[in-house]
């Protein structure tokens, strides 16, 4: 199981998490006795917060929704408290160590942000423990078979305190950070404080997913026996929160909206990666996919192809991530063509809310690249080339069917994400 799956069962949402304009809270307009706005005007265009980067979706239209969220507002989602779990659960390091050592990654769960006038924030890690189970022994879906995780149903094997626990270290990734940032030693017990230099730093109003990321390192690879609690909460500062543009309205105008409009080349090498080399680029929208978007449309026409001999894919599949930062895989496209009679593909995808880019964003997190499988495996066994013409639009209403495969198992009980599959 990954991290982000074990804080997704294990996390103690914070009471305050859905406050605000996500959870159908009016929105606010500025009042001259609260001191926690701040009214400090910023340039047309451009972002407040002290964030790089210009509004998407105000170069696409000036419409707004109606109502006070189409007004000039603050998003303050505190609710009066001052300090607010983001999680806590019980973790443990990743059970395949290599020679460097071993570490556990720690994603947000749904619905917790590191909030705007957030000025620090506190990670800690206490009570070691270590499971009895041998670090060498096999593994499923990132979980030692000797522990009830495995989903085997085999009784849990006990933990013993550990009494002298090693030194582990602390990196994260904050919301404008695209590389890992060292911070230091953990001690046990005791919260690490990492503090908040700019504003840009922190979530974006109505972001479904947190930039945020942690990771614990251990430089010993006998660590992977290794259990800890673990927490991250956020501390509210004095700095005042900005005021922001009203809320576009994507479809005020029209149903729908061409987000992407290109061409895209790939090449796998599959288990001939080292010889024949890999050029993997996804297509990333020029236009946001999110408040209203329901649907997505995304058609692939294929004008070039050559799939080498003993390895070529036997069918197309889509491959694409959304706001949530997580990879999804549809089903291949027609199990009964084979590739080279399959040339324009039709994929339809439904949108949620926990998958739409936030209004507010300078640019789109989705991803979109079509991808060959060879038989049942997905990933990294089938070796071609192609290139294809990619359209991608977004459109408020809702579809009949919808094609499965990162989807909700209400929509599409058959689908898979990436992790599932076969690598």
């Amino acid at each position: 199981m990954s991290a982000r799956a074990l804080a997704l069962l294990l996390v103690i949402l914070p009471a305050a998490g859905l406050a605000g304009c996500l959870a159908g809270e009016e929105a606010t307009t500025p009042s001259a006795n609260n001191a926690e706005e701040n009214t400090t005007p910023v340039a047309p265009g451009a972002l407040p917060d002290n964030r790089s980067g210009e509004f998407s979706a105000f170069k696409e239209t000036n419409a707004t929704e109606d109502g006070k969220g189409g007004l000039e507002h603050h998003h303050d989602n505190w609710g009066g408290q001052t300090r607010i779990d983001l999680f806590v659960l019980r973790a443990m390091m990743w059970p395949r160590p290599s020679a460097s050592g071993t570490s556990a990654v720690f994603h947000m769960p749904p619905g917790a942000l590191v909030y705007e006038g957030t000025s620090q924030v506190e990670f800690t890690v206490s009570n070691p423990q270590r499971h009895v189970c041998d670090p060498s022994a096999a593994t499923f879906g990132g979980e030692h078979t000797c522990t009830s995780g495995s989903g085997f149903g085999t009784p849990e094997v006990p933990t013993v305190p550990d009494p002298n626990p090693p030194t582990l270290k602390l990196e994260y990734m904050h919301a404008a950070a695209s590389e890992w940032i060292p911070l230091g030693d953990l001690a046990w017990g005791t919260p690490f404080i990492i503090p908040i230099s700019n504003p840009a730093e922190t979530d974006m109003p109505h972001a479904t997913t947190s930039l945020w990321q942690f990771r614990v390192l251990s430089s010993s690879p006998a660590d992977v026996t290794l259990t800890f609690d673990v927490s991250a909460t956020i501390i509210r500062g004095p700095a005042g929160i900005p005021l922001w543009p009203g809320h576009p309205d994507f479809y005020k105008e029209t149903r729908f909206r061409t987000v992407y409009d290109g061409t895209v080349a790939i090449r796998e090498g599959g288990q001939l990666t080292a010889l024949l080399g890999r050029q993997f680029e996804p297509a990333k929208p020029e236009k946001l996919i999110s408040y209203g978007t329901k649907t997505l449309y995304v058609y692939a026409n294929i004008t070039g192809y050559e799939g080498t001999p003993g390895f070529a894919p036997t069918n197309w599949y889509l491959y694409y991530k959304n706001a949530t930062g997580d990879w999804n895989i549809t089903d291949i496209y027609d199990a009964n063509n084979a590739v080279e009679s399959a040339k324009s593909l039709k994929f339809v995808l439904k949108v949620d809310d926990a998958g739409m880019d936030t209004p507010y964003a300078p640019s789109s997190r989705w991803e979109f690249l079509v991808r060959g499988a060879l038989a049942n495996c997905y990933s990294g066994c089938a070796a071609y080339s192609a290139e294809y013409t990619l359209t991608v639009i977004a459109t408020d209403l809702l579809a009949d069917e919808y094609t499965c495969g990162g989807i909700a198992e209400t929509v599409c009980p058959t689908g898979a994400k990436e992790e599932g599959r076969k690598r």
